[in-house]
């Protein structure tokens, strides 16, 4: 007869499963408790602009190239103007980053100020959009044509976005 003792945790946002023979399983990520986050998890992958990873607040989109990876959205081209959410943390090349597609996401005014190459934050009640000139960026105002324009959210406060991603369309 075999007796174990099962203990189970999360650490990190990660499951683990403990047995007294000192057998540990990771079981993944666990689920998060807003609905509105991806509970996928996607890696992320280096870009030229971003070679070891990004900042939180970044719009990312699925990469074509490679399964469960995401990678910063820019409105300059239909390939990488497919945002699909914003990431919740920091992504770092190679690990797992929380998106979330909709809802509120609040960050710090430098967190923000670091996606949009601004300073003080978001202004509250304008929309913001992908950037077409910084790859990972928002920026307040539609881009100009010939380029894409997508809508990501509007901001509730200088710390907070309403995240609310329309699909891409033409530059005017």
């Amino acid at each position: 007869m075999c007796r174990f003792a099962l203990t189970i945790d999360v650490l990190d946002d990660i499951v683990v499963a403990t047995m007294s023979d000192t057998i540990t399983t990771q079981l993944g990520p666990s689920v998060p408790d807003d609905p509105s986050s991806s509970i996928f998890n996607p890696i992320v992958g280096a870009t030229t602009d971003h070679p070891t990873g990004f900042p939180a607040g970044t719009p990312v989109f699925q990469s074509l190239s490679a399964d469960n990876t995401v990678l910063p959205a820019q409105a300059n081209a239909a390939l990488t103007c497919r945002t699909i959410g914003l990431a919740e943390h920091p992504g770092i090349a190679g690990q797992r980053v929380l998106t979330k597609e909709n809802g509120p996401l609040t960050l710090t005014i430098a967190q923000w100020d670091e996606v949009t190459g601004g300073s003080g934050g978001l202004v509250r009640g304008e929309p913001y959009f992908v950037s077409d000139v910084r790859e990972g960026g928002i920026q307040l105002g539609a881009p100009f044509s010939p380029n894409l324009v997508q809508q990501v959210g509007f901001a509730t406060s200088a710390t907070t976005l309403f995240i609310q991603i329309f699909p891409p369309q033409a530059g005017s």
